[in-house]
């Protein structure tokens, strides 16, 4: 009966319900405590006794009697409707589990299985791109077509585990790619929250040290406001090593041998979107690699940052920064992560910490192109940005639908910092 208490068609159960709407205006409170009744009963248990009831309810034991006879039920009555109403619904997701175990036959009926609804709900809850939610539900149905599965049976653990090993072996054999299989197959069985890959294909997620260590764009204004307020030449020149070192994602060491090569217009449209201009002053690192090697790197810092670049710093004054720096970020410790206060409190390298922050942020702003972030910032290999840049699929799927942008400071600080060091 619709708008009744109990979900269910059994005889008994429409005479509650009956009883629970004749009262339900002209005596509320009559109603009330039946649907109370009817509630603790469910989340606690049958095993309820009638004063159990009255005491959660906080009525006397006769009062909550003299209630339910005036609604013309009784404690018992209740008591084997809710017993009725749970042997049915059990029943009938039975007979519901015999029909959803069988294979869809369309995409339609895939998409109406309450499995799939739940999956889909937690995509969109979960701020994925609708490209996303795509690939994930689209290789679901693919492998309940292609497997003879239902969308139920990946949840079945070992058995569902061995099928998708075979399938994936002979798609790699076929000649698809195995990273972007599992890859497909790593989103899938995170959103389905169901092990449906072997241990032995799984790729192993990069654990270094300190990985997600950043000074968020927030503390470095606090920083750059700080040291503007120093007013001395140590606190200026650290600020332009700052900006220098996040905008070229370079090691200390560049800030001894960098020079301007030229001024240079790029229109690429991700450019502009990223770092809100197209005018880049080109400067020309060398840095240490793997085994000491020495790389040369060209490398961008918008034009509107031209009156800040840093002059050719000695190793003695370097130190000097590292140190101001770490003291600088000790006043905003609490409001860094725990890889950031690890990184500073252990590895004692803060101004490295640009270099981290660099790569993390250009990796949101160019949305995950390892191969384009690791020629701006210049990295030998793409592979490399891992070490300082690396982020879970969760990040990769949500933080991607974002808008972000690159910027060494909010515009209101790079206003006060341009007009007060180009005085």
């Amino acid at each position: 009966m619709s708008d009744g208490v109990l979900e269910c068609k059994a005889e008994i159960c429409e005479s509650v319900n009956q009883a629970y709407l004749s009262v339900k205006k002209s005596k509320p409170v009559y109603a009330e405590t039946i649907k109370k009744t009817v509630e603790l009963l469910r989340r606690r248990g049958l095993q309820l006794t009638a004063q159990d009831i009255a005491d959660e309810l906080q009525l006397a034991f006769r009062t909550y009697y003299y209630y339910l006879e005036k609604a013309g039920v009784t404690y018992a009555l209740i008591v084997n409707a809710v017993k009725t109403e749970a042997e049915e619904k059990t029943k009938e997701k039975l007979e519901r589990r015999e029909v959803k175990r069988l294979p869809p036959k369309s995409k339609e009926e895939f998409l109406q299985r309450d499995v799939v609804k739940n999956v889909i709900d937690k995509l969109r809850v979960g701020n994925v791109s609708e490209t996303q939610r795509n690939r994930v539900i689209n290789l679901w149905f693919r492998l309940c077509r292609e497997l003879d599965l239902s969308p139920e049976d990946f949840y079945d653990g070992e058995e569902i585990k061995q099928r998708i090993l075979s399938w994936l072996s002979k798609k790699v054999e076929e000649g698809y790619n195995k990273n972007s299989l599992i890859a497909g197959l790593q989103a899938l069985q995170m959103w389905l929250e169901a092990p449906i890959l072997s241990s032995v294909i799984k790729q192993a997620e990069y654990k270094g040290e300190f990985t997600t260590a950043e000074i968020p764009p927030h503390v470095r204004d606090k920083i750059v406001l700080d040291l503007l307020k120093n007013g001395d030449e140590l606190s200026k020149t650290t600020i332009k090593a700052l900006m220098f070192l996040y905008y070229t994602g370079s090691r200390a060491e560049a800030l001894t041998n960098y020079v301007v090569e030229s001024e240079i217009t790029i229109n690429n449209p991700d450019m502009v979107r990223a770092l809100g201009e197209n005018r880049f002053i080109v400067v020309k690192t060398e840095e240490k690699g793997k085994k000491g090697k020495k790389y040369t790197w060209s490398k961008l810092i918008p034009a509107s940052y031209k009156p800040l670049l840093p002059p050719r710093l000695t190793k003695a004054e370097l130190e000097k920064i590292r140190k101001l720096l770490k003291h600088e970020l000790m006043k905003y410790i609490d409001e860094l992560n725990e890889d950031t206060k690890a990184y500073i409190l252990d590895a004692k390298k803060s101004l490295h910490l640009m270099r981290h922050t660099s790569a993390r942020e250009y990796l949101r702003a160019f949305k995950f192109n390892r191969y384009l972030v690791s020629k701006l910032l210049g990295w030998v290999k793409e592979s490399n940005l891992s070490i300082y840049g690396d982020y879970s699929l969760l990040e990769l799927l949500t933080v991607s639908t974002e808008e972000h942008k690159v910027k060494f400071v909010s515009d209101d600080v790079k206003a006060i910092l341009l007009k007060t060091l180009t005085q």
